[in-house]
């Protein structure tokens, strides 16, 4: 079923959204296997946060659907170009909604006030306390006008949990801060695990931007939080810089005061400088991750990873024992062997890897999953060892 909210009609007679959940919905009203296209919420400038006061129908977030306050489920729905000045997909403001095996693509944020600036959340965009989960689903083609930040996603004092996604191709006219994501406030509490992000554009954080911003308005109790990010097992590559500015921010990850920590993940073929962490507070912000050109820190690697293919990209890494491909939906052995697999954190659990592996989480996107590479076997590797030490 195609939900068809009439651009053009918005265009001339107003706004017109797909959903909009604003009675305290749970988790048992689902929304599932709609395709939602062409809504419009027409605006001149994005809401402030909080909203908790004053809601109401007419803010102009949530092109295809808009939950104020309400947590609903949300699966297998397509959600295609809408446009609003935050949210351009879905927006999200204090509630939290589990967003499952969906699509958003082509959606838009900024550019439909007079101004055509400062959107927020191309795809999805998350404000006032918002705890959304959104797991499994494919965010790609979104885009912001002038000073957009998040052309896929926006987190602004919110807490959320991404994981599984591929966040691909989001980018902006200009004045972008964070081609795929974009975390920032105080209280900001996020994990992006399992992700790919890549082919993203951005003035900086083409990949992931997160910063911490002081907000005089909170309790003093969380003025001196930071926005804190983990960012684990996740692929972040080929992300593109818009503009040339000196010295370089980062291209994959850029980081600005907030506490971002990156950890059994990749980051490579980005442009810029590939990873930049200004003002954390850890002495050891990345670890066991494969960072272009090295980043210090514990069981880092510096090393081509060896994804299966750049040109039609496929993030997978080449092993010798085994390596799924997605696009043949088998199991291949290459020629070479990434030094990413079995390179993780050797604490962290090896999750659905499947055997033969080393006991030892593979580092990217697909660690941890049924789709990481193969490595050795640990029988294998002891008795090698085991005979070099004879």
């Amino acid at each position: 079923t195609i939900i068809d909210c009439g651009r053009p009609a918005a265009v001339i007679f107003g706004s017109h959204r797909g959903f909009y959940f604003h009675q305290a919905e749970g988790a048992d009203s689902v929304l599932s296997g709609f395709t939602i296209q062409g809504g419009r919420v027409f605006g001149s400038e994005v809401p402030p946060d909080p909203l908790r006061w004053n809601p109401r129908a007419s803010h102009p977030l949530g092109g295809g659907i808009y939950c104020e306050f309400s947590s609903p489920t949300i699966s297998d729905c397509i959600i295609r170009d809408c446009g609003a000045e935050l949210g351009g997909g879905i927006g999200v403001v204090g509630a939290a909604p589990m967003i499952v095996d969906c699509l958003i693509e082509q959606c838009t944020v900024g550019e439909l006030g007079a101004a055509q600036s400062h959107g927020r959340g191309g795809a999805i965009g998350m404000i006032d306390a918002t705890g959304a989960t959104i797991t499994n689903c494919t965010i790609r083609n979104n885009s912001g006008s002038y000073n957009s930040h998040g052309a896929g996603i926006y987190l602004w004092q919110s807490r959320s949990v991404v994981a599984g996604c591929t966040i691909s191709a989001n980018s902006a006219r200009g004045g972008l801060q964070g081609g795929g994501v974009y975390c920032g406030g105080t209280t900001t509490d996020a994990v992006l695990r399992n992700c790919v992000i890549s082919q993203n554009e951005a003035d900086a954080g083409a990949g992931i931007f997160a910063e911490w911003t002081f907000d005089a308005s909170l309790p003093a109790a969380v003025q001196s939080q930071r926005a804190l990010v983990h960012v684990v097992n996740c692929t972040v590559a080929q992300n593109t810089l818009s503009s040339s500015v000196t010295p370089q921010p980062g291209g994959g990850i850029h980081s600005s005061g907030a506490d971002t920590f990156v950890v059994n993940s990749i980051v490579w073929h980005n442009e810029g400088t590939p990873v930049v962490l200004a003002g954390s507070a850890s002495k050891d912000p990345v670890a066991y991750s494969d960072i272009e050109g090295d980043y210090a820190g514990t069981g880092n690697l510096s090393a081509d990873p060896l994804f299966a293919s750049l040109g039609d990209p496929d993030y997978h890494l080449q092993s010798q024992h085994g390596r799924y491909d997605p696009q043949a939906d088998r199991w291949v052995n290459d020629g070479q062997h990434s030094p990413c697999i079995d390179a993780g954190n050797p604490s962290a659990s090896v999750g659905d890897e499947p055997a033969p592996n080393g006991r030892r989480i593979n580092m990217g996107a697909y660690g941890g999953t049924a789709e990481a590479s193969h490595g050795r076997s640990e029988e294998r590797r002891v008795g090698k060892e085991c005979t070099i030490q004879c």
